[in-house]
């Protein structure tokens, strides 16, 4: 008989520990497909047209919101308006459209508000049941507080029902008769129809025409420079007027009360308005003496956004009146201006990200620019302004901070009486023309709700 060594003993022990060491391998494998399985798969969800007010964008920032997220499969509104099963309310209903769609959960929507407190009610309903699983609420204060809080807590509460949510099972087909002697059918003659993939449902987009803010302010703050300067001063004898830099602030509202209630042009139509102060300015004439010197501006009018997605662009008309008064005593060398004008406007806001790009232009029909216009200056003056601004600021959800610059530019023709002028005592004032222009760069801080 042979001896087996010490080595030979361990044979046995060998195996088996080889043997446990593959089947916990292969049970770690399984674990990890089971858990990556799981992990990857999706929610099919549908999504019904809500019902209410600003119903089809309500319903558009869900779609939007769960078709980005990797835990649901949103199908398309085209495949359940197509769907032969419908549902009427009757948990048979849900469970036909589950079955035939593959869809675990239904989600319906009702849209309300009561003045400006809105409400969102999403109820999920179960796929294999046709019962409801949760009725989940949101609110906010006019629509964009209202998507505000869909954007932040429909996937938070969603979650729970969402993962209770099953498709509904096919029913158990009756056993039936076998035909005898059917005849056969040649598949090449009758093909089947092969399902075609359908695209998916894509986020809808606010309704152009509709934005949710109904309140805009902004203020501005930063330094100002004036010029006032003659063209063709034959004589010489017409003073021009410098303001190096002065400070000043503006404050710019903008309402639009039917926002909340109305779509469309209603909803876009607002009140605007401005107002805007210097301070701490001084004038110095040449020989050191000071004059008292002071400019404020307002403006109020009507205003029609037209949003394009993200973008903005708007039309105004406005009333508004622009002084820049300046007291010499009883000299009157250097004329305070007060104008009084109508500006039609066209403004736009352009989104690039989180940053955005706002412009403006308009045309002020001036209708009286104060002492300038009467003797013993220039009584037969014509005039007109331009005026425009450029900013580029970043957008923090409601909140906007803003770099920006403008100017405002009035021009006039003088129509000198060299007989009627008597604001010199050196000489006729004679000229052509005259140019005050205002330029303007500041920061600027805004809030839209």
């Amino acid at each position: 008989m042979k001896e087996f060594s010490a080595g030979s003993r361990n044979i046995f022990p060998t195996a088996i520990s080889r043997v446990a060491r593959c089947w916990l391998s292969l049970c770690c494998a399984l674990v990890v497909c089971l858990v990556a399985g799981s992990s990857f798969a999706k929610t099919s969800i549908v999504i019904r047209d809500f019902e209410g007010p600003r119903s089809a964008q309500a319903r558009g920032w869900v779609v939007k919101l769960l078709d980005k997220d990797g835990d649901y499969d949103v199908i398309s509104k085209k495949k359940l308006n197509a769907a032969k099963a419908k549902i009427d309310g009757n948990p048979e209903g849900y469970q036909g459209v589950s079955q035939e769609l593959g869809a675990a959960a239904i989600l319906e929507g009702v849209v309300s508000h009561k003045g400006v407190k809105w409400k969102l009610e999403l109820n999920v309903v179960d796929g294999a049941t046709g019962d409801s699983l949760d009725v989940l609420e949101f609110k906010g204060n006019f629509p964009a507080g209202l998507k505000k809080a869909v954007n932040k807590e429909l996937l938070d509460k969603l979650k729970g029902p969402a993962s209770k949510a099953q498709v509904a099972k096919a029913p158990k087909p009756e056993p039936k008769d076998e035909p005898k002697d059917e005849p056969k059918h040649d598949s090449k003659d009758e093909p089947e129809d092969e399902p075609k993939d359908e695209p998916k449902d894509e986020p809808e987009d606010e309704p152009s025409g509709d934005r949710p803010e109904a309140f805009r302010i902004m203020l501005r703050g930063g330094v100002m420079n004036r010029k006032f300067e003659y063209t063709d001063d034959l004589n010489g004898t017409l003073r021009p007027y410098e303001l190096g830099a002065g400070p000043f602030a503006r404050l710019d509202l903008e309402w639009y009360p039917w926002a909340s209630f109305a779509e469309g042009i209603g909803g876009n139509l607002g009140l605007v308005g401005g107002y805007q102060q210097a301070f701490a300015l001084s004038s110095e004439t040449s020989d050191g003496g000071e004059l008292d010197t002071s400019s404020n501006e307002w403006d109020a009018g009507l205003r029609w956004r037209i949003p394009l997605g993200e973008h903005e662009l708007g039309l105004s008309a406005r009333y508004g009146q622009h002084k820049f008064e300046l007291d010499d005593g009883d000299r009157n060398f250097i004329p305070s201006v007060n104008y009084s004008y109508v500006r039609p406007g066209l403004d736009a806001r352009f989104a690039i990200g989180t940053t955005f790009l706002g412009l403006g232009v308009g045309y002020r029909v001036v209708l009286d620019s104060g002492e300038f216009a009467e003797a013993p200056w220039f009584p037969d003056q014509s005039v007109g302004a331009v005026d425009g601004r450029l900013e580029f600021g970043l957008a923090l959800g409601g909140l906007d901070l803003l770099l920006g610059a403008g100017i405002e530019r009035y021009f006039y023709s003088l129509n000198p009486d060299p007989d009627a002028v008597g604001v010199t005592d050196d000489g006729d004032a004679v000229a052509g023309g005259a140019l005050d222009q205002y330029l303007y760069g500041y920061l600027g801080v805004g809030y839209r709700l």
